[in-house]
Protein backbone atom coordinates (compact mmCIF):
# COMPACT_ATOMS: atom_id res chain seq x y z
CA UNK A 1 0.00 0.00 0.00
CA UNK A 2 2.78 2.23 0.58
CA UNK A 3 4.07 4.70 -1.72
CA UNK A 4 7.49 4.09 -3.82
CA UNK A 5 9.75 6.15 -5.44
CA UNK A 6 13.52 6.82 -6.81
CA UNK A 7 14.87 10.43 -7.04
CA UNK A 8 18.31 11.04 -8.43
CA UNK A 9 20.42 13.40 -6.38
CA UNK A 10 18.63 16.48 -7.93
CA UNK A 11 15.04 15.87 -6.55
CA UNK A 12 14.23 14.31 -9.81
CA UNK A 13 11.73 11.40 -9.74
CA UNK A 14 13.01 8.36 -12.00
CA UNK A 15 10.98 5.30 -10.73
CA UNK A 16 7.69 5.26 -9.29
CA UNK A 17 5.40 2.50 -7.88
CA UNK A 18 1.64 1.84 -8.64
CA UNK A 19 0.72 2.63 -5.11
CA UNK A 20 1.62 6.02 -5.63
CA UNK A 21 0.22 6.61 -8.76
CA UNK A 22 -3.20 5.94 -6.94
CA UNK A 23 -2.16 8.62 -4.43
CA UNK A 24 -1.33 11.44 -6.47
CA UNK A 25 -3.72 10.59 -9.68
CA UNK A 26 -0.97 10.95 -11.95
CA UNK A 27 0.68 8.38 -13.88
CA UNK A 28 3.96 7.30 -14.35
CA UNK A 29 5.29 8.65 -17.16
CA UNK A 30 3.70 12.37 -15.45
CA UNK A 31 5.62 11.23 -12.23
CA UNK A 32 9.02 10.30 -14.31
CA UNK A 33 8.82 14.41 -15.81
CA UNK A 34 8.25 15.72 -12.08
CA UNK A 35 10.48 16.31 -9.22
CA UNK A 36 10.05 15.98 -5.52
CA UNK A 37 9.34 19.96 -5.67
CA UNK A 38 6.61 19.77 -7.32
CA UNK A 39 4.83 17.24 -5.32
CA UNK A 40 5.85 18.41 -1.66
CA UNK A 41 2.90 21.29 -0.88
CA UNK A 42 5.44 22.20 2.29
CA UNK A 43 9.01 22.47 1.04
CA UNK A 44 10.68 24.95 -0.79
CA UNK A 45 13.28 23.67 -3.07
CA UNK A 46 16.05 25.22 -0.47
CA UNK A 47 14.39 23.10 2.38
CA UNK A 48 14.12 20.23 -0.51
CA UNK A 49 17.98 20.81 -1.46
CA UNK A 50 18.82 20.76 2.30
CA UNK A 51 16.93 17.86 3.23
CA UNK A 52 18.51 15.77 0.22
CA UNK A 53 22.29 17.16 0.90
CA UNK A 54 21.44 15.53 4.62
CA UNK A 55 19.96 12.55 3.38
CA UNK A 56 22.93 12.07 1.30
CA UNK A 57 25.68 12.70 4.41
CA UNK A 58 23.60 10.82 6.96
CA UNK A 59 22.49 7.86 4.70
CA UNK A 60 18.56 8.10 5.75
CA UNK A 61 15.89 10.29 7.08
CA UNK A 62 12.41 9.84 8.11
CA UNK A 63 10.23 12.41 7.96
CA UNK A 64 6.57 13.91 7.76
CA UNK A 65 5.45 16.15 4.97
CA UNK A 66 2.08 16.90 2.79
CA UNK A 67 2.37 16.12 -1.03
CA UNK A 68 0.02 17.26 -3.54
CA UNK A 69 -1.83 15.92 -5.78
CA UNK A 70 -2.79 16.15 -9.30
CA UNK A 71 -6.00 17.84 -8.56
CA UNK A 72 -4.00 20.12 -6.55
CA UNK A 73 -5.42 18.54 -3.34
CA UNK A 74 -2.74 17.54 -0.30
CA UNK A 75 -2.56 14.88 1.71
CA UNK A 76 -0.22 13.91 4.51
CA UNK A 77 2.82 11.45 4.20
CA UNK A 78 5.55 9.78 6.26
CA UNK A 79 8.47 9.29 4.17
CA UNK A 80 11.62 7.02 4.97
CA UNK A 81 14.17 8.18 2.56
CA UNK A 82 17.80 6.15 2.06
CA UNK A 83 20.87 6.63 0.21
CA UNK A 84 22.07 4.75 -2.24
CA UNK A 85 25.62 5.69 -3.74
CA UNK A 86 25.17 3.91 -7.23
CA UNK A 87 24.14 5.55 -10.77
CA UNK A 88 25.41 8.75 -10.31
CA UNK A 89 23.33 8.46 -6.18
CA UNK A 90 19.97 8.27 -5.97
CA UNK A 91 17.38 8.44 -2.84
CA UNK A 92 15.25 5.35 -2.45
CA UNK A 93 11.77 6.59 -0.65
CA UNK A 94 9.11 4.91 0.61
CA UNK A 95 5.73 7.13 1.39
CA UNK A 96 2.99 6.05 3.41
CA UNK A 97 -0.68 7.99 3.40
CA UNK A 98 -1.34 9.12 7.05
CA UNK A 99 -4.04 11.71 6.38
CA UNK A 100 -6.19 8.92 8.78
CA UNK A 101 -3.49 8.70 11.80
CA UNK A 102 -3.75 13.09 11.53
CA UNK A 103 -7.42 13.02 11.79
CA UNK A 104 -7.72 11.13 14.41
CA UNK A 105 -4.79 13.60 16.35
CA UNK A 106 -7.02 16.62 15.40
CA UNK A 107 -10.03 14.98 16.93
CA UNK A 108 -7.91 14.38 19.95
CA UNK A 109 -6.65 17.76 20.48
CA UNK A 110 -9.62 19.13 19.86
CA UNK A 111 -11.78 16.80 21.86
CA UNK A 112 -8.58 17.57 24.72
CA UNK A 113 -9.66 21.11 24.29
CA UNK A 114 -13.09 20.86 24.97
CA UNK A 115 -12.61 19.07 28.23
CA UNK A 116 -9.97 21.22 29.60
CA UNK A 117 -12.43 24.00 28.78
CA UNK A 118 -15.71 22.42 30.22
CA UNK A 119 -13.39 20.96 33.01
CA UNK A 120 -12.13 24.36 34.14
CA UNK A 121 -15.13 26.55 33.84
CA UNK A 122 -16.95 24.36 36.58
CA UNK A 123 -16.88 25.59 39.72
CA UNK A 124 -16.90 22.04 40.80
CA UNK A 125 -13.64 20.61 42.16
CA UNK A 126 -12.56 17.87 39.66
CA UNK A 127 -9.86 14.84 40.37
CA UNK A 128 -8.79 12.01 37.90
CA UNK A 129 -6.66 9.34 39.50
CA UNK A 130 -5.53 6.23 38.59
CA UNK A 131 -5.36 4.09 41.72
CA UNK A 132 -5.99 6.91 44.37
CA UNK A 133 -3.41 8.77 42.61
CA UNK A 134 -3.79 12.13 41.46
CA UNK A 135 -3.32 12.79 37.23
CA UNK A 136 -5.34 15.30 36.27
CA UNK A 137 -7.22 18.24 38.29
CA UNK A 138 -9.38 21.69 37.20
CA UNK A 139 -8.91 24.90 39.00
CA UNK A 140 -11.75 25.02 40.99
CA UNK A 141 -9.85 22.15 42.83
CA UNK A 142 -6.69 23.84 43.50
CA UNK A 143 -8.96 26.89 45.09
CA UNK A 144 -11.04 24.36 46.74
CA UNK A 145 -8.24 23.14 48.40
CA UNK A 146 -5.47 25.78 48.61
CA UNK A 147 -2.98 23.86 47.78
CA UNK A 148 -0.70 24.36 43.86
CA UNK A 149 -1.38 21.84 41.59
CA UNK A 150 2.33 20.28 41.52
CA UNK A 151 1.44 19.40 45.47
CA UNK A 152 -1.67 17.31 44.46
CA UNK A 153 -0.75 15.73 41.37
CA UNK A 154 1.22 12.45 41.76
CA UNK A 155 0.17 11.74 45.08
CA UNK A 156 -2.06 9.55 46.75
CA UNK A 157 -5.46 11.00 47.25
CA UNK A 158 -5.53 9.69 50.46
CA UNK A 159 -2.91 12.01 51.68
CA UNK A 160 -4.51 15.22 51.06
CA UNK A 161 -8.05 14.16 53.35
CA UNK A 162 -8.04 15.83 56.10
CA UNK A 163 -9.56 13.47 58.93
CA UNK A 164 -11.60 15.40 61.94
CA UNK A 165 -10.00 13.55 64.38
CA UNK A 166 -6.60 14.49 63.17
CA UNK A 167 -7.42 17.95 63.65
CA UNK A 168 -8.70 17.50 67.13
CA UNK A 169 -11.88 18.52 66.22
Amino acid sequence: QDGFWVIDAGGRLINVNDAYCRMTGYTRDELENLGIADLDALEDITVTEERIARIIKNGSELFETRHRRKDGSLFDVEVSASYLDQHGGMLVCFCRDISGRKEVELACRESEMRYRLLSDLTMEGIVIHKMGIAVDLNAALVRILGYEPQEILGKNLLELIVHEDDQGI
